[in-house]
């Protein structure tokens, strides 16, 4: 091998030892092998999302096959048939070998369908292998658990070619890349969403699907689909789904009348001033009273604040003043006969003439179709709300990684189905990666021991 494999020979070999280990490349080259049959071929049929997977982890087609030529496919090879898998064989995948089986997934919707149904799978048996999504680990309709939590996001990939679609200037362009609006402005480029879940431990995340969206304003109902898509597939395991303030009122109830998940996201605010200040969304809800003494009773006006009911009052000069928040105490969940799901929350509302329950329910109303975009069975001030939602930062994390694995902050193939089968490739790499690190960490012996 040349000094410059050399010189990151143990991460390399690490990362070789994982792919070559992982169940990845095999089950989802299953799919290239059930392909229409042409010539013979020369490498096994996961080899190139392995191949795929170290693309990602060398930023360039072109230094991996430097790399292979130099020596890296030998240790491929070797590290394979330790393991005892098929031999990739003596000649070097390269990616002329790489581009047409992408291209073959690209071209072939139905193809792409059972790549992600298959992955996504394999994921989640990933996951339970962990301890996560499982209906051992613990949490509640009410106090759902982190490990039974999946969290999603969306991220913009910037073309290889910077003109913007439409304008004729000559120069090349990515033809399915468009503008798309964020909190922090417009972006051009295309719009992928991805879900994941993971443990507290060290190389803990999972990446469980992923998927484009199709035009601008769309991510959303993205999202709800392929959250939709995870819970067919890991069932009652799974107990609540975070998501960015891209969620609004109508994405929320879909979620929870299809799927029986309790959403957790921060609701979008009703003024950000020039400075900074945040004003948050507060509307009137409803007027109750409560018992207090024999043909006595209290009255209350509820109003619902940044997703929480409080209790207001008028002040001298007629203004209306909080006097008191509800503390979330229940939310009970049932299934209708047509299989959709109806939650149902409980708050205390406190009184000085003694505290009572009032029981809600977050779904639209043929009269208050605003309930499930104002009211929260999660609300940001609960301390659950605290716990979850801050898994959502982890994704930040995984976008970050998964564009310094592209060149300049740049997808390096042109066409979304293209730069689709890319971030595969990344999420195999990182899933096959933290499979192997967290075996070497369970064979290690504990040093303080």
């Amino acid at each position: 091998m040349t000094s410059r494999i050399r010189a990151s020979a143990r991460p390399v070999r690490d990362v070789i030892e994982a792919l070559v280990t992982s169940p990845y490349p095999a089950a989802l080259g299953d799919l290239l092998d059930e392909a229409p049959t042409g010539r013979k071929r020369l490498h096994p049929p996961g080899t190139p999302f392995i191949y795929g997977a170290l693309v990602r982890h060398f930023r360039s087609a072109s230094r991996l096959d430097n790399e292979l030529k130099a020596g890296l496919w030998n240790l491929i090879r070797s590290r394979t048939q330790a393991n005892g898998r098929p031999d990739p064989g003596p000649e070097p995948f390269t990616y002329h070998h790489f581009a047409h089986w992408r291209d073959l997934l690209a071209g072939d919707t139905d193809l792409r369908e059972a790549l992600a149904n298959r992955f996504t799978r394999l994921a989640v048996g990933h996951a339970r292998n962990t301890g996560l999504l499982t209906t051992s680990g613990g949490g509640s309709v009410t106090h759902p658990h982190p490990s039974r939590t999946i969290y999603g996001d969306g991220t913009v990939v910037r073309p290889i070619y910077r003109q913007p679609r439409g304008e004729e200037t000559g120069k090349r362009v990515d033809p399915s890349a468009e503008i798309h609006t964020r909190h922090d402005g417009h972006i051009y480029g295309n719009n992928f969403v991805w879900f994941a879940t993971r443990n507290p431990e060290p190389h803990g995340r999972i990446v469980l699907a992923i998927d484009r969206v199709p035009a601008p304003g769309q991510e959303a109902n993205t999202a709800v689909e392929l959250a939709e898509t995870i819970h067919d597939i890991a069932g009652p395991g799974l107990q609540a789904v975070v998501y960015d303030g891209a969620f609004q009122g109508v994405h929320i109830d879909r979620l929870m009348r299809n799927t029986g998940l309790l959403v957790v996201n921060r609701l979008a605010a009703a003024v950000v001033a020039d400075d900074g200040t945040i004003t948050p969304k507060q509307r009137a809800y409803v007027t109750v009273t409560h018992q207090i003494r024999r043909n006595r009773t209290c009255r209350h006006t509820l109003h619902i604040r940044n997703g929480t009911i409080v209790d207001v009052a008028l002040a001298d000069d007629g203004t209306p003043v909080i006097v008191g928040n509800a503390v979330r105490r229940q939310v009970k969940r049932i299934r209708r006969s047509d299989g959709t799901w109806r939650f149902n929350l409980a708050v205390t509302i406190p009184c000085a003439n003694g505290d009572f329950e009032h029981w809600t329910s977050p779904h639209a109303t043929d009269t208050e179709a605003w309930r499930p975009e104002h009211l929260r069975l999660l609300p940001p001030d609960d301390p659950t709300f605290q716990k979850l939602y801050g898994l959502r930062n982890d994704l930040e994390a995984l976008n970050n990684t998964f564009k310094r694995s592209l060149l300049v902050n740049r997808a390096t193939s042109v066409g979304w189905e293209r730069q689709l089968i890319d971030m595969y490739s990344y999420a195999i790499l990182h899933n096959s990666t933290s499979m192997s690190r967290r075996e070497v960490a369970l064979l290690t012996p504990n040093r303080a021991a």
